[in-house]
């Protein structure tokens, strides 16, 4: 599925993102991608539960604090997925998912204002673009309408800025926000009066377990537990399998590179 969703996205991407047309289809895509990732999230529950029951706390910003690839950007998709199948009204822009071959924050809060409805033209200034935006969220939420944001880590976009970040957002609007740990971005959300910052850990033994045999599933793996289960038990005893994104990619070298019975040869070999 990853696959092809790349290779949609290559093709997306040679036709020019006009205005509207193109947006939409920014929009579908990103639609596309919450569900796809978000169903297949595997263990950490717990986790789950708390950024839900954080995000359903009411208006203002929650912060989901982590280390590279801890996990954070597939936690957004999960929640976004959860949320959106329980009938709430959601937009989400996660930077891997982009139909544009290099997205700045204009382009993004351009979408926002897409979504919401708003005009998408005039002046491109962060400073505008944050003035429509907090405008278009006032005039959707005026209603009784609730909306939730939900953007990947931005702060690395050539033209970033944080002065489009809303002071106050209005009731019913939630924006939840990845900040990878120990950034400026999440020192900057955590000084904000209405941040709620949930903390992404790293992965426990048990849930390293949990994670890497649904991660073999998805990768058609029909090991059996008396072949697979010693080796497993040593990949998830090494020091990078606290985080997700080194689970996926060890076991992704492994479904490629090595045989059955070379297993533990190759699980030993990893970096």
């Amino acid at each position: 599925q990853r696959l092809v969703s790349q290779v949609w996205g290559a093709v997306q991407r040679l036709a020019p993102l006009r205005e509207g047309g193109g947006m939409e289809r920014e929009v579908q895509g990103q639609e596309g991608y919450r569900e796809r990732e978000g169903r297949v999230w595997v263990g950490r529950e717990e986790l789950v539960t708390s950024a839900l029951a954080t995000i359903g706390q009411g208006p203002g910003v929650v912060s989901l604090s982590g280390p590279q690839g801890g996990g954070t950007t597939a936690l957004l998709s999960r929640l976004g997925h959860t949320l959106a199948r329980k009938g709430a009204r959601v937009v989400s822009f996660i930077l891997e998912a982009s139909l544009h071959p290099q997205p700045t924050l204009a382009y993004v809060l351009s979408y926002l204002l897409h979504f919401l409805g708003a005009q998408t033209g005039g002046p491109s200034d962060m400073g505008s673009l944050g003035a429509r935006l907090k405008q278009a969220l006032q005039q959707f939420c005026t209603s009784g309408a609730s909306l939730v944001i939900i953007l990947d880590d931005l702060q690395h976009l050539e033209d970033w800025q944080a002065g489009w970040l809303p002071s106050v957002l209005p009731q019913g609007a939630v924006l939840v926000m990845k900040a990878l740990k120990g950034s400026k971005l999440q020192l900057l959300l955590r000084a904000r009066g209405d941040t709620k910052e949930v903390t992404v850990l790293p992965l426990e033994t048990k849930e390293r377990t949990v994670v890497a045999r649904a991660l073999l599933t998805r990768q058609g793996k029909q090991l059996s537990e008396e072949v697979w289960a010693p080796h497993l038990q040593q990949l998830v005893a090494r020091r990078g399998a606290s985080s997700p994104g080194y689970l996926s990619l060890a076991l992704s070298k492994l479904g490629r590179e090595a045989r059955h019975e070379g297993l533990g040869g190759a699980v030993l070999g990893l970096a």
